[in-house]
């Protein structure tokens, strides 16, 4: 019997495949995936979940169905869907299924509700309720063709020979992903088209969401792995500026903490106590604003705002067996101009031009140490820079206010001498945490920062005969409560 040699015919068969599988992906889409990602066992997410993937994983893509990608990853090969992916392959926007036919019931004879929803949704992904009409073409042809087997599917497909080159010519002419953000303060996702419907989830201010379809009232998007509707007055373009409002109104009330003190020195003999010294107290704060900003032209922002600062420090300072007890009040009228730079952050630059007082009430003038009730005031200039949506729902802002030149006023007969020139510098930081619509939890810390020079004699007490100066450090730190308007 003659031998049959089958080594030389399988390492050919070898070889032939292994070049088909290298030019096969060859020109493969890569991805890298945004989140930890579901492999789910078929295109619907109620098929199963496999696997997970981390996010940062970079993906090779063996076959496209819509919003569907094939992958092999940890050992198995699975579905994922494409908004938690970006390309690697200098594609940013990822093809994907974006109809924009209507899809209310009586607007469409396609894929409308009484049609029957696409064989890739299942579960809060469906949309079906039960029509099972539309085309027969559509049913029997294209929807195999679409999973890559059957006759019809075939045909419509002309030159493609089997699902994966279906798949391949579909993901070519799919159109670009378009995304919408949640602009209300919050929204409702819906399995089906109708607010009657038991919400899946709710949305956030400025969440992301892949567009699948929409109509005037309605969109469908995708969110995750989550699918459904939602508003379509609740969500806008995720890259378009978003609406200026012709004006807003800002309003803050904050309750806190302080501690102030300060340093007085002076040409005072060392053997009066009250020559040099430092003091400081704690103190109870309360914080009230309110600005109003116009929109003017398509950057900018003219306004003006109001600003009070209250600190009551009791028992106060301790001196030779006295508790001195003190209140402050601080006031800022001021005007704003901003300069919008619209970038997703809604950051702003402000200028502000005011005029500030401050207030110090000592309890009882007749104290051992002969402090004396006093106002500070001045012109003050100073800039500010907000951005509301760091991320969706946390905002900051900074600012920094400078008071020169300033007059320190002192209670009659109780000088330190006689003013030789004052200035302050005031520092503000606050965070902001969007917790309903148009309201927000901020909490802010203060800081501020004066110097005041005297010349001549003290009458204060102090023994000084020709300069003392006194240096003041506060710190002021609020919780509380904003609102828009």
């Amino acid at each position: 019997m003659r031998r049959v040699d089958l080594a030389r015919p399988l390492g050919i068969a070898a070889f032939v495949g292994a070049t088909l599988l290298v030019i096969g992906h060859a020109d493969a889409e890569r991805v890298r995936t945004t989140d930890t990602v579901k492999v789910y066992r078929d295109t619907g997410e109620q098929s199963g979940v496999i696997t997970k993937v981390a996010e940062g994983t970079t993906l090779t893509v063996l076959k496209t169905d819509g919003r569907w990608l094939k992958v092999r990853v940890n050992g198995r090969t699975g579905w994922i869907t494409r908004s938690n992916v970006a390309s690697l392959d200098g594609d940013d926007d990822l093809p994907r299924n974006t109809r924009r036919r209507p899809f209310v019931d009586g607007r469409s004879t396609r894929r409308g509700w009484g049609d029957g929803a696409p064989d890739d949704r299942t579960g809060v992904d469906a949309v079906d309720t039960g029509g099972g009409g539309g085309d027969d073409d559509g049913d029997d042809g294209g929807d195999r063709g679409r999973r890559g087997g059957g006759d019809d599917g075939d045909d419509d497909r002309g030159d493609g020979d089997d699902g994966d080159d279906g798949g391949d010519d579909r993901a070519e002419a799919a159109p670009a992903v378009e995304m919408v953000v949640v602009t209300a303060g919050k929204t409702k996702l819906y399995p089906r088209a109708s607010r009657k419907a038991k919400a899946s989830r709710t949305l956030k201010r400025g969440a992301r969401l892949t567009v699948l379809e929409r109509d005037d009232e309605w969109v469908r998007v995708e969110y995750g792995d989550d699918a459904g509707f939602v508003r379509a007055d609740a969500v806008g373009d995720a890259d378009a500026r978003p609406p200026r409002a012709p004006r807003a109104i800002f309003t803050k009330a904050r309750l806190g903490f302080a501690s102030l003190g300060g340093t007085f020195t002076s040409d005072g003999p060392a053997t009066n106590a009250l020559a040099r010294y430092q003091l400081g107290s704690t103190a109870v704060s309360l914080n009230l604003g309110a600005e109003v900003a116009y929109a003017y032209g398509k950057d900018y922002y003219l306004g003006g705002g109001l600003e009070y600062l209250g600190c009551v420090a009791t028992p106060g300072i301790r001196y030779a067996g006295q508790d001195i007890g003190f209140k402050t009040h601080d006031i800022d009228l001021r005007a704003i101009g901003g300069y919008d730079l619209h970038d997703r952050r809604g950051t702003v630059i402000w200028a502000r031009l005011g005029y500030h007082v401050g207030i110090t009430s000592m309890s009882d003038l007749m104290n051992m140490a002969n402090l004396p009730s006093e106002t500070l005031r001045g012109p003050a200039i100073g800039a500010a820079m907000t951005m509301p949506k760091l991320t969706p729902t946390i905002g900051v802002a900074a600012s920094v206010d400078l008071l020169y030149p300033g007059t320190r006023t002192q209670t009659q007969g109780n000088e330190d001498g006689q003013l030789d020139g004052a200035m302050a510098l005031t520092l503000g930081v606050t965070g902001a945490y969007a917790w309903k619509r148009d309201w927000n939890l901020e909490a802010g810390y203060r800081f501020g920062y004066a110097k005041t020079a005297w010349t001549g004699p003290s009458f204060r007490g102090t023994g000084a005969t020709a300069a003392s100066e006194r240096v003041d450090k506060n710190h002021v730190l609020t919780v509380g409560l904003g609102r828009v308007f």
